[in-house]
């Protein structure tokens, strides 16, 4: 048995959507900062697992790679 009232889940979505705009709104500078910082984090993965690669295949016998 459900105690107490539930919310449905588009119900949920729409308030936390709500609201995480409100606070968007109230400090822009803030969010295009965490953008900035989730670019630079997704480049530096993205070059540490193309230079893991790069050595992997290149430890390979027969292999040679230049540049991927």
């Amino acid at each position: 048995m459900k105690s107490g009232s539930q919310a449905s889940w588009w119900k949920q979505l729409s308030t936390l959507l709500r609201r995480s705009s409100l606070n968007m709104s109230r400090d822009v500078g803030y969010y295009w900062l965490r953008i900035i910082i989730y670019i630079l984090v997704s480049y530096a993965l993205e070059l540490s697992i193309l230079t893991l690669a790069t050595a992997i295949l290149q430890s390979l016998p027969g292999q040679h790679v230049e540049h991927l």
